[in-house]
């Protein structure tokens, strides 16, 4: 019965699914989600400072004009290390990818070096449910993962104001 299950064309179409959902998942990352996810910490960062407004009437006016004169010294962008540390992750995934990627492409020739009609109908099938699996990824994250707010706005105001308390305790 095991046979019948692990058939060659079984075999095949399994590494070709990954292989191709690999490559497609870093893709989408680098190409689409990267950029996405900065529009999405944006909104975030907005929605935070906007649940400090009611607060920020409360401080002091020599706090505020210390805080106007620091905020002119942030950079807003990523820093050089998270740059390159980025860069190296990028790097390390298209390695991975890639040798993983070959060795696949390689076992499914070896498998079918005989019958390659029949390997590009497969790939073809393969193919098909990854474009339907990517159109899937794409809907669900722009219809649900850009508007699920993960960041809980009064949440951070407490971590704050219990930092900002023990400060001035300390």
């Amino acid at each position: 019965m095991m046979n019948k299950i692990f058939t060659n064309e079984f075999i095949t179409e399994l590494i070709l699914q990954i292989v191709f959902i690999m490559i497609f998942i870093n893709v989408f990352y680098y190409t689409y989600i990267v950029y996405a996810e900065v529009d999405i910490i944006k909104s975030q960062a907005r929605l935070i400072a906007n649940s400090f407004n009611d607060y920020i009437a409360f401080l002091p006016k020599s706090l505020l004009d210390r805080l106007s004169i620091y905020k002119d010294t942030i950079d807003s962008s990523l820093t050089e290390s998270n740059i390159k540390n980025n860069n190296n992750l990028k790097h390390k995934s298209l390695i991975i990818v890639s040798t993983f990627a070959l060795i696949g492409f390689i076992l499914c020739y070896l498998i079918y070096k005989n019958n390659l009609s029949k390997l590009y109908n497969i790939i073809t099938i393969v193919l098909i449910s990854v474009i339907f699996v990517g159109i899937t990824e794409y809907v669900f994250f722009n219809i649900v993962i850009r508007k699920h707010i993960s960041v809980e706005p009064n949440y951070i105001k407490f971590v704050l104001f219990n930092k900002i308390k023990n400060n001035i305790s300390n």
